[in-house]
């Protein structure tokens, strides 16, 4: 193997592993519109990302499996200032790229939080 094959190769590996490194991240589920809920990442100064598409509405329990795979994905375009007032519930969890790494303690959190909201 010469020395540029070898190179190109950790130059492959690198690229393979900062595409699986994951990051601590505070993640909320919002009230959009029409009762439509939303995962994203919430920023410093109330900064929220959306994910591509709704995870469900309040009214109606959210199956997971059949939920959208975008409804994990953040679109980093769709940008907004949240008021604190929509926010359902926040937690946090993994974001790897821009892909939402969801556990049952977070589903389980999200079920509660959507109870308590439509109580308000």
């Amino acid at each position: 193997m010469t020395s540029c094959e070898v190179k190109k190769k950790k130059t492959q590996e690198t690229q393979s592993e900062s595409k699986t490194v994951s990051t601590k991240i505070i993640m909320a589920l919002v009230e959009y519109n029409d009762k439509k809920v939303y995962l994203g990442e919430l920023s410093s100064g109330n900064d929220f990302t959306f994910a591509r598409s709704p995870l469900g509405k309040l009214d109606i329990p959210i199956i997971w499996t059949q939920t959208k795979d975008t409804s994990f994905i953040l679109n980093p375009r769709d940008r907004v200032k949240l008021d604190p007032a929509f926010i359902v519930c926040k937690f946090e969890c993994q974001k790897v790229k821009n892909n939402l790494i969801i556990e049952e303690r977070h589903k389980t959190s999200m079920i509660k939080g959507i109870t308590s909201y439509n109580k308000k």
